[in-house]
């Protein structure tokens, strides 16, 4: 194990989670498509559908976090390992190490996950060309329209 002594980033992390938990789960679902892929495209990009799939996995429900993005699950669940790491770093001063295959291969996982995240998002924009999603529905508020995503 290699000693890592609490950084900045790790308190930001620590209090940013679940702060961004607590907004993503306050905020309504409904709201105007913010992705400027999906605005330019009308296809999914890797990350879409990220937010409702965090939304869903704190309220445990892996089925419907797996129906927005299928790596919502596994992107979730490493955020929160991660969260755990920087409270045992926190709680410990710092005596928490990560575990030395961790700190050898950090540069090759860190490849290999954002090419397994691209290929299942170029996978899913493949399908979508071949199964349409239906467009975004307009629902009417007082005074203007917003566009919320199926």
């Amino acid at each position: 194990m290699r000693r890592r002594p609490f950084s900045p980033i790790n308190l930001l992390y620590l209090i940013a989670f679940p702060l961004g938990m607590f907004w993503v789960e306050r905020t309504p679902l409904q709201g105007p498509t913010l992705c400027p892929f999906r605005l330019l495209t009308q296809l999914d990009c890797p990350g879409c559908g990220l937010t409702r799939a965090f939304r869903a996995m704190g309220r445990l429900d892996v089925w419907e976090a797996f129906r927005y993005n299928p790596l919502g699950p596994i992107i979730f669940f490493v955020a929160v390992l991660l969260w755990g790491y920087a409270v045992a770093v926190l709680l410990s001063g710092g005596r928490v190490g990560m575990p030395a295959g961790v700190v050898r291969w950090r540069r090759s996982l860190l490849w290999a996950g954002l090419a397994f995240y691209l290929g299942v998002g170029f996978a899913r924009m493949a399908y979508e060309l071949r199964v349409p999603p239906p467009p975004p529905k307009t629902i009417p508020l007082p005074g203007f329209s917003r566009i919320i995503s199926p």
